[in-house]
């Protein structure tokens, strides 16, 4: 007896340290996973920074060239060749020289600094892109924890009703076997447990399908075991951001506002539109001569020592003019009114983007805060049927059938009710989501 003891105190803290060393996963863990290793989002933040090099490159473009070059050679001949060569010529075949050479263009129909502020514009709204991606990617890891919550929870619905048709079942075995009942019905409650197992096995399939979905999306191993923390659904129903959803909800306008003015990629569109403007300007800036000014020093000689006693200094200003270009200057800005016009059409493609996006939020939220009311009910009726429904079985007043059916009926409102509850969250968080007014 003694040995029996020790052995389940071993089991037992065997079980409490390995619960102890297996890695917990919140659902704001995971969020902040996601933002540091999701693929999508390493992408735009590198996109991000190809941007921000491309400021430094337009404003470099705006400082003077500088090139140095420097360069030395010495003919050498056989014995017998270089005594012919030194009768011919006395002085050796070297040559010795270094350059330096400057060039700026003081004007290009302001088509550089254009640039500048092309490049300033193109790395603000690829910051206002790598904001939404990261909004995108925050609202897909809480709709995947939470699908994972909710196959987690009907999992548990499948357990807790094969275990009353198995009980059911050794009820009826018992009963058959003193010839209380028919075997018909043991025969029926063996295909409903049967089933019972099935949707189990299909349960823990969906589970083990959403466990690996979500773990893949937040780069981690599928392979490893992490405790999935649960949610306080009741506490994120009724916390200040829901009620202030709901209320706010009933006037959508205002939703359409802080929408817009929200928005990274309502935004980001408005800079594309400043962006063909500048490639307007630009394109125009073709038209007009380009000035620029060099300067240049160099000097060579046979000798090392006697580098730089002779140099040549020479200073320009070089002004060109396009006559005539086979009116690519004209076909350039047409091109680019015409980007401005399609990014003017964006934008107001963008706009009722978020508008349909806002209402159908607003729309989805109501409908499944409606849906919970309702399957709340269900469970409180379909408890009673079934309560009803075993009483008048156990007295034999009522049919397997319908306590069958009965049980049928209160597992299909529990599955509602865990639905209901995680759509509406899922639709709160698109709802924030459609607004575009959180920050990572």
């Amino acid at each position: 007896m003694r040995i029996k003891f020790i052995i389940t105190q071993i089991t037992i803290l065997v079980f409490s340290v390995a619960i102890a060393q297996q890695k917990s996963l919140s659902i704001s863990q995971a969020v902040d996973q996601a933002l540091k290793a999701n693929f999508d989002v390493i992408r735009s933040s590198n996109l991000k920074l190809t941007q921000e090099y491309g400021i430094s490159s337009a404003r470099w473009a705006l400082v003077p060239n500088i090139n140095f070059s420097s360069s030395g050679s010495q003919t050498k001949k056989s014995e017998s060749d270089a005594i012919d060569q030194f009768l011919k010529y006395p002085n050796p075949s070297n040559s010795f020289a270094t350059s330096f050479s400057t060039s700026v263009v003081l004007f290009d129909g302001m088509s550089n600094w254009e640039n500048v502020t092309k490049a300033a514009n193109t790395f603000e709204s690829s910051n206002f892109d790598h904001v939404r991606v990261q909004q995108l990617v925050v609202f897909e890891v809480q709709r995947r924890y939470l699908t994972l919550l909710r196959t987690k929870s009907l999992l548990q619905v499948n357990e807790d009703n094969l275990k009353r048709s198995q009980q059911q079942l050794k009820r009826i075995e018992e009963s058959v076997r003193i010839g209380a009942i028919a075997k018909a019905d043991l025969y029926r409650q063996q295909v409903t447990t049967a089933n019972d197992e099935l949707n189990l096995i299909k349960a823990k399939n969906t589970f083990d399908n959403s466990y690996a979905d979500l773990l893949s999306y937040i780069s981690l191993d599928v392979n490893e075991e992490y405790l999935i923390q649960d949610v306080d659904i009741e506490n994120e129903i009724e916390d200040e951001l829901t009620k202030e959803l709901l209320v706010e909800s009933k006037n959508i306008v205002s939703f359409f506002s802080k929408a817009i003015a929200s928005r990274p990629d309502f935004q980001s569109n408005q800079i594309a539109i400043t962006n063909s403007s500048s490639d307007i300007a630009i394109a125009r800036s073709t038209f007009w001569p380009t000035i620029s000014a060099n300067a240049s020093f160099s000097t060579s000689e046979d000798t090392l020592s006697n580098l730089g006693k002779k140099n040549n200094t020479i200073f320009g200003l070089n002004i060109s003019f396009p006559l005539f270009s086979g009116f690519k200057s004209t076909v350039a800005v047409q091109q680019a009114e015409l980007r401005l016009k399609t990014s003017e059409e964006q934008l107001l493609q963008t706009k009722r983007k978020i508008h349909v996006e806002v209402k159908k939020a607003v729309l989805d939220l109501e409908s499944t805060q409606k849906q919970r009311e309702v399957s709340q009910k269900n469970i409180i009726a379909s408890t009673e049927d079934r309560r009803i429904a075993e009483e008048r079985y156990s007295l034999g007043a009522g049919s397997l059938l319908d306590l069958l059916i009965a049980n049928a009926n209160h597992t299909r409102s529990l599955s509602d009710k865990v639905n209901a509850d995680y759509d509406f969250l899922i639709a709160k968080h698109q709802l924030v989501l459609s607004l575009g007014q959180q920050r990572y």
